[in-house]
């Protein structure tokens, strides 16, 4: 498309000429012209047409074909605007691999036909040393680091987008409904900090006459009931030995819960205040920025979970110390051995350790004889090598 844009430029060229009458000096007269030139460029524009079509969907087993389940599709168009030449600003065609995060660890601990989340720690097996230490826990951890993977990769394909179409010909770009460029209502704006996350390391101890932490009554089924709410999915159904048990009840979790989807769906409406509607053809939409926010929301929440499992390692640890009053290295653990040992023997018959003192009579001792222990790869000793 060739467009003609008009551009006047002004040369002014002055000329004076003074003209003398001889009857009559004084009167003089002066002439001034002005000479102005106009001149029109005519711009080439290209105009192109950026396309995008992606889909978030479900499946099971192994053939995303098979079993399909389509949570959210959007095909979307954009036209930017070069004048440099007719040189897309973008590949013909560009096909990206697909997203895939397994999701069954989630769903194996979710009751199938209440949608009670069921995950509990198996203190009976011999691998579990520590809430930290664990094959639940690690399963666990090995589920969130890659929900965070695909979290990340998701968001940074929508900012890459969006930063491309922001950089390309901004001033002469698709405005956006609300009179202001697409570029200014960017993705990167979008953060999740006022999202409630409901993983917090909080212990209580309930009593039942008030003395002590707090004062927790028994949640009965009626709180727990009515701590659900219809729009959430999951929630949590009563532990056994509540009553006992450290842990926050379940009516408090479930309104933990509770406030995490009414802070979501406040985010979710805000969103389409300042970003176009799903239906709109821009490529940067509310369904990108939803998509944005929920990927930061799920990376808040991996952050807040291996957070809080250390946190709670870590205070088992300092609790241990300081019990035990230090830190315990290998070389006490190699004292206790020989302190240990030595029980096993009569006072008479308690091995002594090898060292004796090389002299030559009337001379003080010319050195010391004695059989030591390694210490390579150990911990240094805080005083001298004990002989053995």
């Amino acid at each position: 498309e060739e467009v003609g844009v008009e551009s006047k430029h002004e040369f002014v060229t002055e000329t004076e000429k003074t003209e003398t009458n001889a009857e009559d000096d004084k009167n003089e007269k002066t002439m001034k012209t002005t000479t102005r030139h106009k001149v029109i460029t005519n711009v080439t524009e290209y105009h192109w047409k950026v396309c995008m079509n992606y889909s978030l969907f479900a499946f099971a087993g192994n053939d995303p074909d098979d079993s399909k389940t389509i949570l959210q599709s959007r095909e979307a168009s954009h036209v930017i605007v070069t004048t440099g030449g007719k040189t897309s600003p973008f590949p013909s065609k560009t096909a990206h691999d697909p997203i895939d995060v397994p999701l069954t660890w989630l769903l194996q601990n979710i009751a199938e036909d209440s949608f009670a989340c069921s995950f509990t720690i198996n203190r009976s097996t011999e691998s579990c040393h520590t809430p930290r230490r664990n094959e639940d826990i690690s399963a666990a951890i090995v589920f969130f680091n890659e929900l965070e993977n695909w979290s990340s990769q998701v968001k940074q394909y929508f900012l890459s987008i969006s930063h491309e179409i922001a950089n390309t010909s901004p001033e002469r770009s698709n405005p956006s409904p609300f009179g202001r460029p697409v570029s200014l209502v960017g993705l990167s704006s979008i953060n999740a900090d006022g999202i409630f996350v409901p993983i917090l390391p909080l212990f209580e101890r309930p009593t039942k006459d008030g003395v002590g932490d707090v004062a927790v009554p028994k949640p009965t089924k009626t709180d727990v009931s009515a701590s659900k709410s219809e729009d959430r999915l999951i929630s949590l159904d009563e532990r056994k030995e509540e009553e006992t048990s450290l842990l926050l009840p379940t009516a408090d979790v479930n309104l933990f819960l509770n406030e995490q989807c009414r802070s979501l769906g406040q985010a979710l409406v805000d969103l389409a205040v300042s970003f176009p509607a799903n239906n709109d053809q821009s490529l940067v939409s509310v369904a990108e920025a939803s998509l944005v926010l929920l990927a930061q929301h799920i990376i808040s929440i991996k952050d807040h979970f291996c957070d809080g499992v250390d946190y709670i390692e870590e205070m088992l640890r300092s609790q241990l110390v300081s019990a035990i009053g230090k830190e315990v290295q290998s070389e006490d653990f190699s004292e206790f051995i020989l302190f240990d040992n030595r029980k096993l023997f009569k006072t008479d018959f308690v091995p002594k350790p090898f060292c004796h003192a090389i002299r030559r009579p009337k001379h003080y001792p010319d050195g010391v004889l004695s059989i030591e222990r390694d210490q390579s790869g150990t911990a240094p000793s805080k005083g001298k090598d004990n002989p053995v």
